[in-house]
């Protein structure tokens, strides 16, 4: 790195000298060189009325730009991280980072993992409110409709929320190890540790419209890769009654349309595959 630095310093002098004994500049140097940004994202909305785009330095804190489709500045976050438009056009979401300078500060004090600041997620709506969700850990948004799935708290926090963008409707399920939304609608996936109402470990499915969740399969084993159709018809997972043993061997399962699963004959794995 150090060799890299002196090789881009040694080009940079080469020609920043010329150009300043021509026109009398300031010659770039290493943290010119740093602070430059480029363009690392850029997205339009659905309905082509709004556009980002994410600058970011080579060392430093990235920002999001948000246009309107007259080409008018409208609002500018930082520092950001990912940003996406809701299905709807109407919300852009941007998970906001702890600034670089005070994350570097905490690790000179060595600040504990657990202690230091966490991302956060502003929903921003285009008629100007904006709300901010603190101490994410992550978050899955709905490809077929403004329904957002998220966790977030301390390490041994694994409970889900589940809402619309509006913060009209929201609900929780404790214990979640694992979710995601089909591509094409808006069922959702969670696997659940212990459903608080009935005692039950399992693979379950949820429907934000209807609020209604469906337990697809019971079972205090391993489940593995669940992974939805696009439309959300068919659900897929690997599931085996084993847990901690060192020879788990998994059985590949099928449920459609929220029913009970088949298991799939002669697809028993001895371990997990990769993917």
């Amino acid at each position: 790195m150090n060799q890299l630095k002196l090789l881009i310093l040694f080009l940079l002098a080469g020609f920043t000298g010329s150009a300043y004994g021509q026109t009398g500049k300031k010659a770039m140097d290493w943290e010119d060189l740093l602070s430059w940004e480029r363009i690392t994202n850029k997205l339009i909305s659905d309905d082509g009325k709004w556009i980002f785009y994410r600058m970011e330095p080579w060392r430093g804190n990235a920002r999001a730009i948000l246009y309107n489709r007259q080409g008018e500045e409208v609002r500018q976050f930082a520092p950001a991280d990912k940003c996406e438009f809701s299905h709807s056009s109407g919300y852009l979401l941007v998970t906001l980072k702890p600034a670089l300078e005070e994350v570097e500060a905490l690790k000179l004090k060595k600040t504990k993992k657990e202690d230091m600041p966490m991302n956060r997620l502003l929903l921003y709506s285009v008629n100007g409110k904006e709300e901010i969700i603190d101490s994410l850990k992550n978050y899955k948004l709905s490809g077929s409709g403004d329904w957002l799935a998220y966790q977030r708290g301390n390490p041994q926090d694994s409970t889900l929320y589940v809402r619309d963008l509006s913060g009209n409707r929201t609900t929780s399920f404790p214990r979640v190890s694992a979710y995601d939304f089909a591509k094409e609608s808006n069922l959702l996936y969670y696997q659940a540790e212990e459903k608080k109402q009935e005692g039950t470990t399992g693979l379950y499915v949820y429907t934000p419209e209807k609020e209604h969740d469906s337990l697809i399969h019971a079972g205090t084993g391993s489940f593995a890769q669940p992974t939805f159709n696009k439309e959300g018809t068919r659900l897929a997972f690997l599931y085996s009654p084993e847990k901690d043993s060192t020879s788990v061997r998994f059985s590949l399962y099928i449920s459609e349309n929220g029913q009970a699963p088949d298991r799939i004959p002669d697809h028993s794995l001895s371990s997990l595959p990769a993917g």
